[in-house]
């Protein structure tokens, strides 16, 4: 049986780092697995993304995280860039057929300013920030391709994913963490009664791989399920750490809305998942650093 080759687009970012490490171990020998960041090949450039058509085949699984990331203070010029990204990549499979792609989408296309108490897959998009209109637009360019080339593709949509060696500007438990240990305080906006759902970085390596081997191809959230509110977050801190955590409370700007995603779908796809729960992360985050610290 010939065997698959993995080629993982964008793997010096957090998630894709680990998602390049993750396969490593996890296939070892077994496949062909090669990471691409943008040093190696800009994909925003057309002369230099071509180089990646050596490297796709029939038996290339992609794993597709390349992206300017920047979303806040993101110009038009970001977006600009993710669509020239997108375009590049786009005439590439227009002529070398991989076996499937996996597109890392996000939890921004259905609305950074939208209330969402249950966002399932029918849920309308409705992204606001630069960053959140490229995704989508990236999805439908993808889709639109793939249907006509029939390239198997997943849309994975992904809420905020935290784990060590993220970075500790994004807004969440990472951050929280981090500004706790340098710190012992940290702002939340208003009571920090929003709610988000999280994804931590070793369920997310497991279920990208699972879909990878899967015959699901569409719009899928990949989430855990769970909602937390940014209080909760610092209960569950106080908690681990046996201290009372300072906080300074910021008048809102802007109306207070929720991001909770439904993960029916998933379940039905890749079986009864058992996702890793937020407090025993954090626990084992907090121990780590603190013995870093020794």
């Amino acid at each position: 049986m010939s065997k698959n080759n993995y080629l993982v687009l964008g793997n010096t970012g957090f998630v894709g780092k680990n998602l390049f490490i993750y396969l490593e171990k996890k296939i070892k020998n077994k496949a062909k697995i090669l990471g691409f960041g943008s040093k190696k090949i800009d994909l925003s450039i057309e002369n230099k993304a071509k180089k990646l058509s050596k490297f796709i085949d029939k038996k290339s699984i992609i794993f597709f995280l390349s992206f300017n990331k920047t979303q806040r203070n993101a110009k038009i010029s970001d977006l600009e860039k993710n669509l020239d990204i997108i375009k590049n990549f786009n005439k590439i499979i227009s002529l070398k057929k991989p076996k499937k792609i996996i597109f890392f989408s996000t939890q921004s296309v259905y609305g950074e300013d939208t209330n969402n108490l249950n966002t399932t897959e029918k849920t309308l998009p409705d992204p606001t920030s630069y960053y959140g209109i490229a995704k989508y637009l990236a999805e439908r360019l993808l889709i639109k391709i793939c249907e006509e080339r029939e390239i198997p593709l997943v849309v994975a949509r992904i809420p905020r994913v935290y784990g060590e060696g993220d970075s500790a500007k994004n807004y969440g438990p990472t951050m929280f963490l981090n500004n706790f240990l340098k710190l012992n305080s940290f702002s939340i906006w208003g009571n920090g009664e929003e709610k988000r759902d999280y994804i931590y970085i070793n369920d997310l390596n497991n279920i990208i791989f699972k879909l990878s081997n899967n015959s699901f191809q569409g719009v899928v959230n990949v989430c855990s399920g769970k909602p937390y509110s940014f209080s909760e977050i610092i209960k569950i801190l106080e908690t681990v750490s046996k201290k009372k955590i300072k906080i300074k409370k910021i008048k809102r700007t802007r109306k207070k809305v929720n991001h909770i995603m439904n993960n029916n779908l998933l379940q039905k796809i890749i079986g009864n998942y058992k996702f890793a729960h937020l407090d025993k992360n954090l626990g084992r985050l907090y121990n780590r650093y603190k013995s870093n610290e020794k």
